[in-house]
């Protein structure tokens, strides 16, 4: 059987899959935020230019790649948006006990 193709590759069902707001929670917790809403933010890269296709034509296109993920602090709550307060809470610290001596 030949190796599968890169087209091959995309054809298939991701392994692991998480939702947008499952990420944004995660990101909440790892950067250590612990108020405002927020929600996954992308940073896009994109070249437009002449593109050519199989038969040696080239046609105006454009090429899009993701530069990075992170959170987008957000104004109004969405299907997506995670209150950073609800899912990474800040927990109160208590001051230790004074000892006192018998």
């Amino acid at each position: 059987m030949p190796p599968p193709t890169p087209i091959d590759l995309l054809k298939q069902t991701p392994l692991y899959e998480i939702s947008l707001k499952d990420l944004a929670e995660i990101l909440i917790k790892h950067f250590g935020v612990h108020e405002g809403i927020y929600d996954v933010g992308f940073k896009l890269n994109i070249a437009v230019g002449q593109v050519g296709t199989e038969s040696g034509n080239p046609a105006p296109g454009a090429v899009m790649s993701i530069a990075g993920i992170g959170l987008s602090r957000s104004a109004t709550s969405g299907l997506t948006t995670v209150d950073a307060s609800v899912v990474n809470p800040t927990i109160a610290k208590t001051p230790p006990k004074k000892r006192t001596k018998a």
